[in-house]
């Protein structure tokens, strides 16, 4: 039975080898779970954002002027978070592609 080897480079690349030459990549891994969240971030994004949009309707008739307004910069507010975090990940999505081009 041979002894297993595990090396995990600077790189964050992490390989199994031995019976089996079983390999991991770190970064690979990392790269489909940031790309996961980014997806998932825009569907919460527009489902949100429909949501709000729904209840604005039924609200409107209701609402002074001020109301509405303050209602829009909430609104806008949350965007801006979406965005933000979404820019967040593509940045962190962009790095990492940059370190598996390099490998």
């Amino acid at each position: 039975m041979g002894a297993m080897q595990v090396v995990v480079s600077e790189s964050t690349s992490l390989a199994v080898s031995g019976p089996g030459a079983v390999v991991w990549k770190y970064n690979e891994m990392v790269l489909k779970t940031l790309k996961f969240l980014k997806d998932s971030v825009e569907d919460q994004n527009h489902i949100v954002s429909h949501m709000i949009s729904l209840f604005l309707v039924e609200d409107t008739a209701n609402l002074s002027r001020e109301e509405l307004l303050m209602k829009e910069i909430y609104n806008l507010k949350v965007d801006l978070e979406n965005e933000k975090k979404n820019s967040e990940l593509k940045l962190e999505l962009e790095i990492l592609k940059l370190q598996l081009s390099d490998e």
